[in-house]
């Protein structure tokens, strides 16, 4: 997915495990902090700091995308701000249309539901501009 053209350099390739490695951390930190969170087995202090490391890891992994996007060619940029584009205006538009729904009787979406609608849209935005592209 990130390798989003036949040309993609050993430095995008490593780049790109970087983030499939931060990406991976996350995921898991989220799916533990959680089902900790979620269980009422800590709070307090220990609670924010259980978050507060989860952002931490994400933050890594931000990190991890910048330096893969800084250090790519003009057309994987390209292809990855068409990606981000894509998915941050479906996320908009669903999140922002969806409240009308819920007026009408729709159940309630979570910030969750909202991330996971702009993942989708970045993933399928590259996915795309690559076809586009090739």
């Amino acid at each position: 997915m990130l390798g989003t053209h036949e040309a993609t350099t050993e430095a995008d390739r490593i780049n790109g495990r970087r983030i499939i490695g931060w990406s991976l951390a996350w995921a898991a930190t989220v799916l533990v902090a959680t089902a900790v969170l979620a269980s009422d087995t800590i709070s307090g202090p220990a609670a924010w700091l259980v978050a507060a490391v989860c952002a931490a890891i994400g933050v890594g992994g931000l990190g991890a995308y910048r330096r893969y996007v800084a250090e790519a060619d003009e057309l994987t940029r390209q292809i990855q701000l068409e990606g981000i584009a894509f998915g941050f205006g479906l996320g908009v538009l669903v999140t922002l249309s969806w409240s009308l729904f819920e007026f009408a009787g729709a159940p309630v979406l979570n910030a969750s539901t909202a991330g996971t609608v702009m993942i989708f849209g970045y993933i399928g935005g590259v996915l795309l501009a690559t076809h586009r592209y090739r």
